[in-house]
């Protein structure tokens, strides 16, 4: 699982020292820095119902689909009649986009409870960007359950901006927050407290708006 931002970054940008939070070194204090980027990296993960690597490099997913015949328009949330050139042609929705690159499209032609056996398919269109397939007119496969495999690489191959900002914000959110926290109490810890990273005054209203592009859409 990658960070996705520089501890540097963080110390250069919260310009708070570790003295302040009552760190006895400054190796100690980016340590520390560097489990919150971490746990920064991984809310941002939750939040955009993202799998692990999505953001940096992409990640590798095989997801199996129900085989369908030509359904009327709207019968399916995941296949509809797609008209081109008076031709109908199915079409399926990937559950993550965007889609880096595509493994393999297989179909399985084995009855339920025999082994498996898969055979590729490669008469098909893909939409990189909206993670949409649609097959050829003569793409032939089972009408069946769970028998179309889809093995494709989603994501982004280098850490968004957004993603980057976000993470850096977060963690500087939480510094800020511990010495806050530090300031307020009575006796001093050896070191500060765990911080909810969800908290409002940590995950703020203008992080969520930065990561609400890369969201993914619950179909």
């Amino acid at each position: 699982m990658t960070d996705y931002c520089e501890i540097d970054d963080v110390l250069d940008n919260c310009n708070i020292g570790y003295q302040e939070l009552n760190f006895t070194s400054d190796a100690e204090y980016r340590s520390y820095i560097s489990r919150l980027i971490s746990r920064a990296s991984r809310t941002i993960d939750r939040f955009c119902r993202r799998p692990n690597n999505f953001f940096d490099g992409g990640a590798l997913i095989t997801e199996y689909q129900d085989g369908k015949p030509y359904p009327k328009d709207g019968l399916y949330h995941d296949t509809n009649r797609a008209d081109d050139a008076a031709i109908n042609r199915r079409t399926y929705q990937l559950r993550q986009s965007p889609v880096i690159s595509v493994t393999s499209i297989s179909d399985n032609s084995a009855s339920v409870g025999e082994t498996a056996v898969w055979a590729a398919i490669t008469n098909y269109h893909i939409d990189l960007e909206t993670g949409k397939v649609t097959f050829g007119w003569n793409a032939s496969f089972s009408v069946s359950t769970k028998n179309l495999r889809f093995i494709y690489r989603t994501g982004y191959t280098d850490v968004p901006d957004e993603i980057k900002w976000a993470s850096e914000d977060l963690a500087i959110n939480a510094v800020k927050k511990a010495v806050a926290d530090n300031l307020n109490v009575r006796v001093k810890f050896g070191r500060p407290s765990p911080i909810a990273m969800s908290g409002k005054d940590v995950f703020t209203d203008e992080i969520r708006e930065m990561l609400l592009p890369y969201k993914k859409v619950t179909i």
